[in-house]
């Protein structure tokens, strides 16, 4: 990783700009000075995790204890952000914008031309539309800035920014995970380490496919992982969303720890928990595939474990899962592997809310739960995968 830079202030912004952290000035000869400015638009909710995972990579190490995001809503006001920062940021400062889209806010003059974004028309007419205004603006600010660009709808906005000089962006679509975003981070930090120039050269927007990303993804750690996820851990939003490992082992310890009955088996109760909430990811699912008689896995004492779970899966509603329609009167077969599970009628189901990503880190975390590996398949899931030899 390149070396922590002082943070002179961090705003979040939607339609307006709200100031989360600011410092004394860097002393002389201390790390260069950096605003970073944070996109919280509504469009941003369903980013949460890449959004999170930046600020906690952009303020690792740095001066910065904790940053509390607000709940994202509203829409893109970049300029009114921007123009918060310049009035308190030295003149050789680096802004980084994090944001997943365009300006839709500002009306008025800009660079000396009068423009309006707030409906998609332009009182200026501009073959290439917002993206090439806001690229015009601030080459004029001759501002140093690095933007990371989240998402789909952001990728045009920073190709067309990092046509100017002095402008360096970084881009990741929705489904990234976090150990891309924090080598695309790190790549961007170290290619936009040089002082601002007006003679320096345009630079090409920094993707996942970059053979710099590449080969800082294939040397990152475990334990390198997991100082990410520990520092993600204290960039938190305010509606309380899990989104990273972090979040859902704080969420689970808080209905697991105390459950009556499962001493010796708490890392056997997180690890099926898991599994549902893996299973269940992408719609309801019965809670029987893991607590029923014919359930995917063998449990160490059923009628306790049944109780257990199934209280857990009902206390984890709604912010881990949210509880759907009860399974109808016809049942319902689930696909698992090779076998095919039967789930009676009125059989209680959930869909996880969390990221996929989110389960599968902590599922890996040998030290918090039973490995899959040593998790023993159901006798019915067991002899349906003896000729693929599938493991659960």
């Amino acid at each position: 990783m390149t070396e922590a830079a002082h943070v002179g202030s961090i705003h979040a912004f939607n339609d307006e700009t709200t100031e989360l952290f600011k410092s004394m000035p860097a002393p002389p000869g201390s790390a260069p000075e950096q605003h970073i400015v944070v996109d919280v638009s509504g469009s941003t909710a369903k980013l949460s995790l890449l959004v999170r995972t930046t600020v906690a990579l952009l303020t690792g190490g740095t001066n910065v204890p904790h940053v509390h995001l607000p709940k994202a809503g509203g829409r893109t006001a970049i300029i009114k952000a921007y123009q918060r920062v310049k009035a308190i940021k030295s003149e050789d400062a680096t802004v980084i914008i994090v944001t997943d889209g365009y300006e839709n806010c500002f009306q008025g003059d800009l660079g000396g031309a009068q423009v309006d974004f707030t409906g998609g028309h332009l009182i200026r007419q501009c073959a290439e539309g917002t993206s090439a205004l806001l690229a015009d603006y601030f080459d004029q600010e001759n501002v140093k800035l690095c933007i990371v660009a989240l998402g789909n709808n952001a990728k045009e906005m920073v190709q067309t920014m990092c046509s100017k000089p002095n402008t360096y962006g970084a881009w990741v679509d929705s489904t990234a995970n976090v150990k891309q975003v924090a080598a695309v981070v790190d790549v961007l930090r170290r290619v936009s380490s040089k002082p601002a120039s007006s003679r320096a050269p345009k630079h090409g927007v920094i993707t996942v496919m970059n053979k710099d990303v590449q080969a800082s993804i294939a040397k990152m750690t475990v334990a390198e992982m997991k100082e990410l996820d520990a520092a993600t851990a204290t960039v938190t939003v305010e509606d309380g969303s899990i989104v990273t490992a972090g979040d859902l082992r704080t969420a689970i310890d808080k209905v697991v720890d105390g459950a009556d009955g499962i001493a010796g088996h708490v890392p056997f109760v997180r690890a099926a928990i898991l599994l549902f909430l893996e299973l269940a990811a992408e719609e309801e699912m019965p809670a029987v595939l893991i607590t029923g008689r014919t359930a995917i896995i063998e449990q160490p004492n059923w009628g306790i474990f049944k109780r257990v779970v199934n209280s857990c899966l009902a206390r984890m509603a709604p912010r881990i899962v949210t509880r759907g329609p009860k399974v109808g009167e016809a049942g319902k077969n689930v696909q698992y592997k090779s076998a095919v599970i039967r789930c009676p009628p009125k059989s209680a189901q959930y869909r996880s809310n969390v990221p996929v990503a989110a389960v599968k880190g902590l599922a890996t975390d040998g030290d918090y739960c039973t490995p899959r590996t040593e998790m023993t398949m159901s006798k019915a899931i067991a002899q349906a995968n003896k000729k693929q030899k599938i493991s659960v």
